[in-house]
């Protein structure tokens, strides 16, 4: 746009640039040096002409910029800075597996600059569907013991009357899984998540030795912690 010459051999050379739909401007600023060969001029600059992008990926190392993979020297949820050329836009994202991330741009307009970029890391669509069918299927093995008290299960029934058939169960309501950042790096969360199992078995009084059904949903909920290597 300009050449500003300060004098001393000093510049000031200011740019505008089309950064996707954003324009953008900022000065270089150049020292010119000896000729070489006595005909051709040479410059260096007087302030670098690189700014800095300081990217924090929540939860997670790991992050594309502009396509490129990165691994967080920090790791999850601690800022790194990253020199980059001036003016540029640049996107940052994360896709994986399990998880995944609304990308973020970063416009940087001018040298010197610090830009920070936050990246929320979270849980996939995928990662959640894989953990249903997990506990879903953990769940059924449950039902298939034939006892009040599944072994290893989050349900069970005391009664205070005799049995007098095999308790059968069966699912009445599956928990709906949910899927949160822990507290350590690298760990993830299944909320207290409610859900149900019907009982089914024949019970004899003890007070006045009458039959009778215990036919009924038991309640109960479930949370697990996750470690992704």
């Amino acid at each position: 746009v300009s050449d500003v010459d300060g004098g001393g051999g000093c510049h000031g050379v200011t740019y505008s640039a089309t950064v996707g739909s954003s324009t953008v401007s900022g000065t270089f600023q150049l020292q010119q040096e000896d000729n070489r060969f006595g005909v051709f001029s040479t410059w260096s600059f007087l302030r670098s002409p690189m700014s800095v992008v300081r990217i924090t990926p929540l939860h997670d190392a790991s992050f594309t910029v502009n396509g490129y993979d990165l691994t967080s020297p920090s790791g999850p949820s601690v800022g790194s800075a990253y020199q980059v050329l001036t003016p540029g836009f640049f996107t940052v994202s994360h896709e994986s597996t399990y998880l995944a991330a609304d990308p973020v741009g970063a416009l940087v307009s001018s040298p010197g600059s610090v830009v920070a970029v936050t990246l929320d890391i979270r849980a996939s669509e995928a990662f959640v569907s894989s953990i249903q069918e997990e506990v879903d299927s953990f769940l059924d093995d449950c039902a298939t013991q034939q006892v009040l008290f599944p072994t290893g299960c989050p349900f069970g029934q005391e009664l205070s009357n005799r049995v007098e058939s095999i308790p059968e169960w069966t699912m009445s309501r599956y928990p709906q899984v949910t899927i949160e950042p822990g507290n350590n790096p690298g760990t993830w969360v299944v909320p207290e998540a409610q859900g149900a199992a019907h009982l089914e078995v024949d019970v004899r009084s003890l007070f006045d030795g009458t039959l009778s059904t215990f036919d009924e949903d038991v309640q109960f909920a479930l949370s697990w912690v996750m470690t992704i290597n």
